[in-house]
């Protein structure tokens, strides 16, 4: 019986990882289109975003909501980015 739920457990979160995956792709994929085309860019220039990055966010997600249930939380998410062309990172535009 354990081991049932917990197989149902598991095949519900690979369900919703797969789900948010996707839809995480279709908006990072429409951004980096608006981008291209801003920059004069081929959208194929862009890199796909790793599993496991799109897999913390997913993570980040259920531990925001869980934390949400406490009164008085305030949480703040703050995203970092690095751009790396061939692997070589390319400082940010403030740095000299």
């Amino acid at each position: 019986m354990l081991q049932k739920l917990v197989e149902q457990n598991r095949r519900h979160f690979e369900g919703q990882r797969e789900a948010f995956r996707a839809i995480a792709r279709d908006i990072i994929g429409n951004a980096q289109e608006q981008l291209a085309t801003a920059l004069k860019l081929e959208p194929a220039a862009f890199a796909q975003v790793p599993d496991d990055t799109l897999d913390r966010l997913l993570s980040a997600s259920h531990a925001a909501k869980a934390l949400e249930e406490i009164p008085g939380t305030q949480i703040n998410i703050t995203f970092t980015s690095e751009l790396t062309v061939n692997g070589v990172s390319v400082p940010h535009g403030d740095s000299e």
